[in-house]
Order: C-alpha cells, then structure tokens, then sequence
C-alpha cells in the first residue's frame, strides 16, 4: 500500500465557490448545495440546460460524487432528479465527462468514478424529477478523495498493447536484402524505411506510450513494399556508353546542319539517360536506339571544290613520247553501225553463191 493511500478521504466540494445556471431565490443559491447542511438545497426552475459548478480551488484527486437528492431533504420520492451527468477540468475550460446516471429513483446517490485529476466539477440535471415537475432540486453535493494531487498509475489497457513482432520479422528480412544494381529512388526508399523501422522499435522498447499498434504496422508495411521496389534493377549503360563516344566523336563541319543539331539533342537526352540512377533496362534501350537513329540520318555536306575526288575526272593516258592522249570511247552508235556492215556483207555472199548454183545446174 503506498503512502498516498493512507492520507484521509475528505469532502472536496464542502463550502468552497458554486455556481449555477440560475436559482429560484438567495436562500436557494448553488452556495446552500456545499454547506454542509442537508436540510438546505440549491433549486431552480430555468428551463434547458440546468447545471451547477464547484470550485475546489485547486486541482485535487478526485473518485466519487455524493448527491443529496429531494428526499433526503424531507421532500418526497417522486422529486428526486431522475438524470443526471458530472463532468470534470484541470482549467474551467475544457472538461470530461465521468459520471452518468439514468434511470435514478433513489434520494441518495454515491457514484464512484475513475481517479482523475480536476479542479471544477459541473453538475448537469437531465431530467429534474421523476414526473413533469421541472424544479431541480440538489440538497448536497460532495466530491470525495485526497484534497491534494497525487499521481495516478496508469490503467492498463490490453487494446493499447504494442506487438513488434512482425516489425522485428520484416527487419531481419531486410538485413539479407539484395541493394545492389537497384534504382536509386528505390534504394534510398529502403533505407529510409529501415531507419524509421529501428526507430519506432527503439521507442517501444524505452516504454514510449506515444507509439501506436497502427504506426509499427504502417512502419512494417513500408519496409515491405520498400524491398519489393529492389528487385527492380537499372539498365546495363554499356552499349549507351559507347553509342554516346562514337556520336562525341562526329565533327558539325563534315554535316548538315539541320540533321547535325537533331542528333545533337538526342546526344544531350542519352547522356541523361546515362547519368540516371532510376534507369531501367527498357528505357535505356530506347535511348540507345534513339541516338543510333539520329547518327543514322546525318547528310554529309557537299563539297564541289577542287579537292573533291568524287568530283575529279579520269586522268588521260600519256604515250610513250609524254603527250597525253585521250582513251577513245565507244559509243552505242559506232557498235551499231559496225553490225549493219557486216550484216549486208553476208547477205550479197548468200546472193552470190545461190546464182553460182542455178547457172550450173542448167
């Protein structure tokens, strides 16, 4: 048993400052509810929210709400209040509630309620009486426990238990995991999601009341998704390399300059390509074939100079005594005319020997 449990229970609530939302008379005011006296009462008519408040003047240890109700002032049964609710602040502003009572017949209620901390205890009256009278009446109200703060041990509550079971799982899943060759992105995305994992579990370990079961979980799926991204791998930038060293190695003079400036910009796009992390092998690929199609189109510049050796004509032939002489060039007219020639020359011989023939024959 601790020393706070020994200190005596009092009534917090005797002769300390009450108000309320309104009275029937002074020798009825909220004040006459904390006197100490049964036979006197706080009593209103208002009708709506009727309520009462005590200030304990300081902030106190409080367990249970007393109430006198009409009968225990000599009134009869039918007016003891029916419903009711007490709510309790540190400040006067903001308030919890910790008590609500229904359904209530008796002239003496005793409500113990969970141990808190609270300076200002609001008394709201629900229904008034058993039947149609709206009169509240509230002979006495006390607030027992310690009249100083002590502390509250917290409540175990099994709902906010945090299990890191399958955080720890994940982790150790993690430590084998394969990094190398991953997208950047990607592989920064781990990590980040391994350092936040050792973290939280870190902070549950210390006793830190402030993780919750749905942050360690939304931890460990994280980390989940995270190394499913590893398997996805950059591009092999070999052949990229290359296309990009033979492209560098093009002069703007010896091409157009319109196909010249495309295949300058599909040279700018590779080395981007090439300097990306998040590079996968199909857009590496693309680019490849991209910057080939470029080098592919490229129109040399015409050259009608006389350094042109297209251009050039075919050197004549020098005789023997140093005078250039030209090589004579058959044309299709000289070959046909050659073939007629030859062709009447037979047939005026096929003449000749078919005369030869008939004169002997004679």
């Amino acid at each position: 048993m601790s020393k706070d449990a020994t200190k005596e229970e009092v009534n917090l609530a005797l002769n300390k400052t009450a108000t309320a939302s309104g009275q029937t008379a002074a020798s009825e005011a909220p004040e006459k509810a904390v006197d100490g006296i049964v036979n006197t009462k706080w009593c209103t008519t208002n009708s709506g929210g009727q309520w009462m408040q005590i200030d304990l003047g300081k902030i106190s240890t409080l367990t249970e709400i007393v109430i006198n109700h009409a009968e225990m002032g000599g009134e009869g049964s039918s007016l003891n209040t029916a419903a009711y609710h007490v709510e309790v602040s540190e400040d006067g502003q903001n308030y919890k509630e910790v008590l609500r009572v229904e359904k209530n017949t008796t002239g003496l209620t005793e409500d113990p309620i969970a141990v808190i901390h609270g300076r200002y205890v609001k008394l709201w009256i629900d229904e008034p009486t058993q039947g149609g009278d709206n009169a509240a009446r509230i002979y006495e109200v006390e607030v027992k426990d310690l009249e100083e703060a002590v502390e509250i041990p917290p409540v175990y509550d099994p709902s906010k238990e945090v299990s890191t079971e399958a955080l720890e799982s994940t982790l150790e899943l993690a430590k084998k995991a394969d990094t190398e060759g991953a997208l950047e992105s990607v592989k920064a995305r781990f990590e980040a999601a391994v350092e936040e994992a050792e973290a939280l579990l870190v902070k549950v370990e210390s006793g830190d009341e402030e993780v919750t079961q749905e942050m360690v979980d939304a931890a460990n799926q994280e980390l989940q998704d995270a190394m499913k991204g590893l398997k996805i791998k950059q591009g092999d930038k070999a052949e990229l390399n290359k296309v990009i060293a033979e492209a560098e190695k093009l002069n703007k003079s010896d091409y157009e300059e319109k196909e010249f400036a495309e295949m300058q910009k599909a040279l700018k796009e590779a080395k981007e390509m090439a300097a990306n992390g998040d590079a996968t092998q199909e857009m590496v690929d693309a680019s490849v074939k991209s910057l080939q199609k470029a080098i592919g189109k490229l129109v040399p510049v015409k050259n009608n100079g006389a350094g042109d050796q297209n251009s050039q004509t075919k050197p004549e032939k020098e005789d023997p005594q140093g005078d250039s002489q030209k090589e004579p060039v058959k044309t299709g007219n000289q070959t046909a005319t050659t073939g007629s020639l030859l062709g009447l020359m037979f047939a005026a011989i096929l003449v000749v020997v078919a005369k030869f023939r008939k004169e002997k024959n004679m």
